[in-house]
């Protein structure tokens, strides 16, 4: 028989994972963190607003969606891009890679729509 759980500590385990998460990102590109800033910035002061997924790879039109930085996350390019959902998002960064690697992108899956 298990334990019963304790909802504080599960609820600080999950805290430390996503500070950690989140510091790991941080070290992995500035840039991209300062997009993500951005992005939650202008949603908070009402410049931009949460949309349903513009991609419809899968003919979806679900929430919770993500901001996809279709430019890049330059600074002139922070709040470019379009909503997607997270599978919609997945598909668009794998497509993004495979163009960004050598011969064709060997060894990166990109889904079909």
């Amino acid at each position: 028989m298990t334990a019963p759980s304790n909802p504080w500590l599960e609820a600080e385990r999950r805290r430390a994972r996503a500070e950690a998460i989140e510091r790991k990102r941080a070290n992995e590109s500035p840039a991209r963190k300062a997009a993500w800033q951005a992005v939650n910035d202008a949603l908070r002061s009402g410049k931009l607003v949460r949309q349903l997924c513009e991609l419809n790879h899968d003919g979806c039109d679900v929430k919770p969606t993500q901001f996809h930085h279709t430019m890049g996350y330059a600074r002139r390019h922070r709040l470019t891009g379009v909503w997607a959902c997270m599978n919609c998002h997945a598909v668009e960064t794998a497509r993004a890679q495979a163009r960004r690697m050598p011969m064709g992108g060997a060894g990166v899956v990109v889904l079909d729509e």
